[in-house]
């Protein structure tokens, strides 16, 4: 389940964020486009930070690969706005994503749960199924 929730994460976040997706399965959340979008730091993030809120957090926490994907994105956010992102702006961007994250998935705690669920059930959620789970789940 820890990887559902995880893969929830993710998706959540990009549908929160109004980025769509091509699905989310329990090992990805792929992108329809690609990876070359607005910012996708907290998208990233998503999936760490759903782990950390149900007590998982991993212990190689600052090298996962997507730790290592969110700084990338952290890095190109902060070289779009004219900033320098030394190691020091990278990780206050982090930061500030890492709390926006948890922010975003404690207010969406009840479809969080469906989409893990679900994915755990049909193993591959679309983008449109993904939007109805979390409609459903906010408005009940």
């Amino acid at each position: 389940m820890s990887a559902c929730l995880h893969e929830a994460g993710h998706c959540l976040l990009a549908l929160v964020e109004g980025l769509p997706f091509a699905k989310v399965t329990r090992s990805s959340l792929e992108f329809s486009i690609g990876d070359e979008m607005p910012d996708l730091t907290i998208v990233h993030l998503g999936g760490l930070a759903a782990e950390a809120l149900a007590g998982n957090v991993p212990g190689n926490f600052w090298e996962t690969k997507d730790m290592a994907e969110a700084k990338r994105c952290a890095a190109l956010a902060l070289e779009k706005r004219g900033i320098e992102p030394t190691k020091e702006a990278v990780r206050a961007e982090l930061e500030v994503q890492w709390q926006g994250a948890q922010v975003i998935l404690i207010r969406h705690w009840r479809p969080l749960h469906a989409l893990a669920l679900t994915l755990k059930r049909l193993e591959t959620i679309s983008y449109e199924t993904a939007k109805a789970i979390v409609h459903e789940f906010s408005s009940g």
